[in-house]
């Protein structure tokens, strides 16, 4: 029998792995526990409760956590993501704008 989530997961489109991996969990213990942030992204991307803050929010999480394998030196990443804060903490159009140009640093 399928659970809400899992339809959910279905009628979104999920890929089977990631429906296989939420089978008999709720929402918030597939959240917690998938250490895929690609399918965490993509649900909260698709899940019309959130909106761009919430899915920016989620990515920033997500690439905090890789900061750590950035060479030495190289501050582009921690700069785009302490951009992208600013704006999901004030999303003014000079954050949005600063956000933006951190993320295009290359």
């Amino acid at each position: 029998m399928k659970t809400k989530l899992t339809q959910h997961l279905e009628d979104l489109g999920a890929c089977a792995p990631a429906i296989e991996f939420a089978a008999g969990k709720t929402a918030k213990e597939t959240w917690d526990n998938c250490v895929r942030p690609d399918w965490l992204l993509w649900w909260a991307a698709r899940t019309n409760t959130n909106d761009a803050r919430a899915i920016v929010r989620c990515a920033v999480i997500a690439a905090r956590k890789v900061l750590p394998l950035v060479v030495a030196g190289e501050d582009r990443p921690r700069l785009a993501i302490e951009a992208a804060e600013k704006w999901v903490d004030t999303p003014t159009p000079d954050n949005a704008k600063a956000a933006r140009a951190a993320a295009e640093a290359g």
